[in-house]
């Protein structure tokens, strides 16, 4: 199998970035690494605050667990602006993958010219 279609399956089924790694683009590797962990963390985060959110209204609404109670504070929870900061994660994340797969396929198309020159 080819340099470049292994490194953008690393990249894409892996971890965005390892595919990069393999290809000895470390620098380029540990970036795209250090930015999707930066986006999946703050979309953690924000939906961890989500469910305090939601936890919030319940234990104001009485405190009772029943569906109605939930499907009610979850609404008013997905209203909140940290929904939009979630979107905006994800879209950064989804954006960073398809830059990662794309980048080591790249990469190793010119590691597979360079040698089948020398080869």
């Amino acid at each position: 199998m080819k340099k470049s279609l292994k490194g953008a399956l690393i990249s894409g089924l892996v971890i965005p970035g390892m595919g990069q790694i393999f290809l000895k683009g470390y620098k380029r590797g540990a970036i795209l690494i250090l930015m999707i962990s930066v986006g999946m963390l703050i979309f953690v985060l924000k939906a961890v605050e989500q469910a305090f959110i939601i936890l919030e209204n319940i234990e104001s609404a009485g405190g009772v667990l029943d569906m109605n109670a939930i499907l009610n504070a979850t609404a008013v929870a997905s209203t909140s602006p940290a929904n939009s900061t979630m979107n905006y994660a994800l879209s950064f994340i989804f954006i960073c993958w398809l830059y990662s797969i794309v980048d080591a396929y790249l990469l190793g198309r010119r590691i597979d010219r360079e040698m089948g020159e020398s080869g």
